[in-house]
């Protein structure tokens, strides 16, 4: 069941992250978590035009979004070593903790739905999300 468990996660997780890269101002908060778990993948950072893109968002928004967040001391902003143009954006301990926090309040929601359902049912419902995520992945 723990297998089936981080499957529903990981199908939930590629479906939202797909949904918000398509609705533009979704709601503020599930971009933020995915900021995080963007910086969290390039520990070396990014440049905001590259979470911009990332997110499918005007530049103006993600920069709004990097001061709030930088506020929260959730990531850090600091000019590039080699290219003094560009900016980049690295998670700190903080956003490395609250990603950690997200992912495990995620898998426990899973786990709850997995338990609710039955495996029978669970099995069922991820074949169903994995055709809505292949759908929505094609809009």
């Amino acid at each position: 069941m723990a297998n089936l468990t981080l499957q529903m996660y990981d199908l939930i997780e590629k479906m939202f992250d797909t949904t918000r890269r398509q609705r533009v101002g979704y709601r503020q908060r599930p971009q933020r978590e995915a900021v995080l778990k963007y910086l969290a993948a390039y520990p070396d950072g990014v440049n905001p035009s590259q979470i911009a893109d990332h997110l499918g968002l005007a530049r103006p928004a993600v920069t709004a979004m990097i001061a709030s967040m930088e506020d929260e001391n959730l990531l850090t902003r600091a000019m590039n070593q080699t290219d003094k143009r560009r900016m980049d954006v690295k998670i700190t301990e903080a956003g490395l903790q609250q990603k950690e926090e997200l992912v495990k309040s995620s898998q426990k929601c899973a786990s709850a739905l997995v338990k609710h359902l039955g495996e029978d049912d669970s099995k069922e419902f991820l074949r169903i999300m994995a055709k809505v995520e292949d759908f929505m992945s094609q809009r």
